[in-house]
């Protein structure tokens, strides 16, 4: 996927005639750089692997799911370790929570004063980036929390809800991680020994 939008937007700069992608230090390499620099399509460089219907696009929303999914379940737990309750949660539209510094500030209408999130901030940008990756409602009146496809999430359904999440979460935090530390390994033997990580921001207690 990466090398196709490679290829793709360096070949929509002005004088470029031709571009050729080559992937190095992956177990893949001679697959993806025979396919793509022949343009064929991701079924066609890996026959044997794929489905034969599957295609970038549909990869490409699977990644941006398994990432909304992952953002929406670190603001929910977030919400709940802040003490607000699961059916008050999953009714916040998008105009109630304002970030403000590294927190997040909720506005109920059944509350005298707004309620703190602690470091949600950062939760809240990237969701809400994730929900317009995926044409959601992103206006003050339209729900925060909601699946996906845009339906509403009951809260007897949010413990199922969280655990489904959690695993997309975890997910894409140890492979980040994993990667990353080959990457240091590999090209940064200098800090082959730092173990941080920006997988480590989905991590939450």
């Amino acid at each position: 996927m990466m090398s196709h939008d490679i290829r793709t937007e360096v070949g929509r700069v002005p004088g470029v005639t031709r571009v050729t992608v080559l992937v190095q230090n992956n177990c893949m390499e001679d697959e993806v750089n025979a396919g793509v620099n022949a343009g064929r399509s991701f079924a066609d460089t890996f026959p044997n692997d794929v489905d034969q219907n599957a295609d970038l696009e549909t990869l490409r929303h699977t990644f941006t799911v398994k990432g909304f999914l992952a953002r929406q379940d670190a603001l929910l737990r977030r919400m709940r370790q802040a003490g607000l309750p699961d059916e008050t949660t999953l009714d916040l539209r998008i105009g109630d929570v304002h970030p403000q510094g590294e927190d997040v500030i909720v506005h109920l209408s059944t509350a005298l004063a707004p309620l703190r999130v602690p470091l949600a901030a950062a939760d809240l940008t990237r969701y809400l980036h994730k929900r317009r990756r995926l044409h959601l409602a992103t206006d003050p009146g339209a729900r925060l929390f909601t699946t996906s496809d845009g339906q509403p999430i009951a809260a007897v359904d949010l413990a199922a809800y969280l655990r489904y999440s959690r695993t997309a979460r975890l997910n894409i935090a140890f492979n980040t991680s994993l990667c990353e530390g080959l990457l240091r390994t590999q090209f940064f033997p200098e800090r082959q020994h730092d173990y941080s990580s920006i997988g480590d921001r989905l991590m939450i207690g």
